[in-house]
């Protein structure tokens, strides 16, 4: 019998922010669910909301479910979960999704 576990990202370093921003370090050491059906890093386009870079990048990272890793980094920083929920509520949208480079995690679980 095959027991499959859903793959996680680990956030190991931290991650770029936004100048004069402290909120990359309160990841460091989450856990969460990657989304369902990815097993690794993909290379995407994103708005860069993290790092506060402008327009859209391309980056090669891991794709997390948004509500799960507020979910997580609550338990240990509720004020940088709380900051994520009052700054950018567009993202909590039915789908939305966090991308962390994969400088900073590495996706663990799986089969």
């Amino acid at each position: 019998m095959v027991v499959f576990r859903e793959a996680r990202i680990r956030i190991f370093a931290v991650p770029a922010t936004k100048p004069r921003s402290r909120s990359g370090e309160q990841w460091v050491g989450v856990i969460f669910p990657l989304v369902v059906g990815e097993t690794g890093p993909s290379r995407l386009v994103t708005c860069g909301v993290i790092s506060g870079t402008p327009g859209r990048n391309s980056i090669v990272g891991h794709v997390g479910e948004i509500e799960e890793a507020i979910r997580v980094l609550a338990l240990k920083a509720p004020e940088a979960a709380a900051c994520w929920r009052q700054n950018t509520p567009d993202l909590f949208a039915p789908g939305g999704t966090l991308v962390f480079d994969r400088a900073v995690c590495r996706a663990e679980g799986g089969l």
